[in-house]
């Protein structure tokens, strides 16, 4: 601050601080949200995105990603990212050939029984690294719109870490 009480402003800078900063960003939305790796998927919409939609259980092809942008989802939005995202987890979680057993399925699968459900971990992953992106982006965007970096990191750990974000 200076003799007026005025928050000091700085040219936005990558120096250390500004990478110590997204650093602890990181480290702490990991830590606040790493948790959510142990949980699987659920049935409030996992179903109608992932684990009963073929084209996510695919993964991601040219037919998918087609498909991806002429479809609404169950609200009637049209979401073609959220629907590549889930396709690139659903070709993720193939490739590594990890799946949960289908809880109403029975025991000993019949051939045309469908297969496993994808692997929750990789889904949760990949949106928890989606968030970080996110709140760092928001980090340095706002650093660099008002030279402020400490409120920018206060505002943006708030949004960050809010469970209503």
């Amino acid at each position: 601050m200076d003799v007026r009480g005025n928050m000091e402003r700085r040219p936005f800078a990558w120096d250390r601080t500004t990478w110590a900063l997204v650093a602890i960003l990181m480290l702490a939305i990991g830590a606040i949200f790493g948790r959510v790796t142990k949980c699987g998927l659920v049935d409030w919409d996992d179903g109608t995105y992932v684990y009963s939609n073929p084209q996510v259980r695919e993964g991601l092809t040219w037919d998918n990603v087609q498909w991806a942008w002429g479809q609404k989802s169950q609200g009637g939005y049209w979401i073609p990212m959220t629907w590549m995202s889930l396709e690139l987890d659903g070709t993720i979680s193939r490739a590594i050939g990890k799946g949960e057993p289908q809880a109403m399925q029975v025991a000993g699968r019949l051939p045309d029984a469908p297969p496993p459900l994808p692997d929750a971990l990789v889904y949760h992953v990949h949106n928890i690294l989606l968030h970080m992106a996110a709140a760092a982006l928001l980090f340095l965007f706002l650093y660099r719109a008002t030279n402020l970096r400490w409120p920018a990191m206060v505002v943006t750990f708030l949004w960050a870490i809010h469970p209503l974000r």
